[in-house]
């Protein structure tokens, strides 16, 4: 579903279908690619490139309020004032390439949000945070943070136990550096640790427990003349050399200089569900891709042989060795665990079964501990839905004590809307549903922040 937003505005009332629940109270907040083709040009040739818009439903209990704005980062507002591309693939060759080459990199927002000392940032893969105001939507600035180089990764994660968010930022060349943060609840960000990989790739997740930060570096170079020259789009900037297996990178958070590293057989992945430490040994549970096919064309119309399926990896850092074991044989992206799981050995995973299928229908799963489908929301082919976010009720502490929100798309309507279901009875349908009065851009992560 790649088109732009039609109508950006600020937080109004949404058309409220069903009864909200009384305890649900604060607001979702989305990105993802939503401004393809500006000023009446050429549109980007790949989603990535995009730029972001964020998207938001409000809700007190009782009723919905949403807003939907594009992200306004520095390259953004550069061709507002130009009136014309001067970034990415809808830009003319002799705009685009030297400023790539300066390292002047168009900042997009449009991959995932993030709340971290009480404020609130888009992010993607190749730049800084983008700060964005909670109550109008409208872009604040890009922000270092005081420590970040030269960019952020789009999947920090929070470790309760430690009181901090990890993130990780990569600068590429021949070889590439990968620098790694800490960014405490209370304090500056510091970088704690940095290393160089072998050659320039894309890392989009990474493995997080209470005591190791794991990082899976694929084997996709980067084809570094294409990109220099902006020569070719997006789509041609990786090579898949599965020969080169996939490297492991693991370093303990108390002490991050005892970096242990090795290789391991060839995959790709983007997502990681859920990891823990049992000693030297690191469990982790990801959608397991054979090979690269999935970043094309994000997953639209795959083959069947190139089709992720549910893994778990068993890392142990003293034998240098990583065993994969085949957890559910599904099509599953955008996972999510119970929040009060995350970093423990978790019974039910979350998300977007049919993400990758060639027909097009999309659903809301809920897998147990042995990979069977349990629980299910397929509103239907004329229904896209998107990741499912989390929002714990509190009151008996399990796992399916939760609100699951996805935003979706009816294509019949040619609306949006927010649907509220309940996790432990997916099947049920939706509690409420809160209309958007337009179509909300696809969208990639989610963030709630409970009021």
């Amino acid at each position: 579903m790649r088109q732009n937003l039609s109508r950006p505005h600020g937080f109004e009332p949404l058309a409220v279908e069903g009864t909200l629940p009384p305890d649900l109270r604060g607001t979702l907040y989305r990105t993802g690619p939503g401004v393809y083709e500006r000023f009446n040009g050429r549109s980007v040739t790949h989603m990535f490139e995009a730029d972001g818009v964020v998207s938001s439903v409000r809700l007190d209990g009782a009723s919905a309020q949403g807003a939907a704005r594009a992200v306004e980062g520095d390259g953004y507002r550069k061709e507002t004032e130009a009136g014309r591309p001067l970034y990415t693939s809808a830009a003319r060759w002799l705009d685009r390439a030297p400023r790539f080459y300066r390292g002047d990199i168009k900042n997009t927002g449009n991959t995932a949000m993030w709340s971290h000392q009480g404020r609130l940032f888009a992010l993607m893969e190749a730049a800084v945070p983008i700060e964005i105001d909670p109550d109008t939507l409208a872009t604040v600035a890009e922000t270092n943070l005081g420590c970040i180089e030269n960019a952020f990764s789009a999947h920090p994660h929070y470790v309760a136990s430690r009181g901090a968010s990890f993130g990780f930022g990569a600068t590429f060349g021949p070889r590439m550096t990968v620098d790694v943060y800490a960014l405490p609840d209370d304090g500056p960000a510091r970088t704690i640790q940095s290393f160089t990989a072998p050659f320039s790739t894309f890392v989009h997740d990474f493995i997080v427990t209470d005591h190791h930060l794991v990082f899976m570096v694929c084997p996709a170079p980067m084809r570094l003349l294409r990109v220099l020259m902006q020569t070719r789009g997006m789509k041609e900037w990786f090579d898949w050399q599965p020969e080169r297996g996939t490297e492991i990178i693991a370093i303990p958070i108390d002490d991050p200089s005892r970096i242990t590293r090795f290789t391991t057989d060839a995959f790709w992945f983007w997502h990681v569900v859920n990891a823990w430490s049992e000693g030297s040994v690191v469990r982790a549970q990801i959608p397991r891709y054979p090979n690269l096919a999935s970043y094309y064309d994000v997953g639209e119309n795959m083959r069947d042989e190139d089709l992720p399926a549910l893994y778990e990896l068993t890392i142990d850092l003293e034998r240098k060795t990583c065993r994969s074991e085949l957890r559910a044989d599904l099509t599953l992206e955008f996972p999510h665990v119970h929040p009060s799981v995350r970093g423990k050995q978790h019974r039910a995973t979350y998300g977007v079964l049919g993400w990758a299928g060639s027909d097009g229908e999309r659903g809301i799963a809920r897998i147990d501990e042995h990979g069977e489908v349990v629980d299910h929301f397929t509103p239907g082919a004329d229904h896209r839905v998107s990741e499912p976010v989390l929002v714990p009720r509190h009151r008996g502490g399990e796992e399916e004590d939760a609100y699951v929100l996805t935003l979706v798309h009816e294509a019949t309507r040619e609306q949006s809307y927010l649907a509220v279901l309940d996790a432990g009875a997916l099947d049920a349908g939706p509690i409420a549903k809160a209309w958007f009065d337009q179509v909300i851009p696809e969208t990639f992560h989610g963030a709630w922040i409970a009021s």
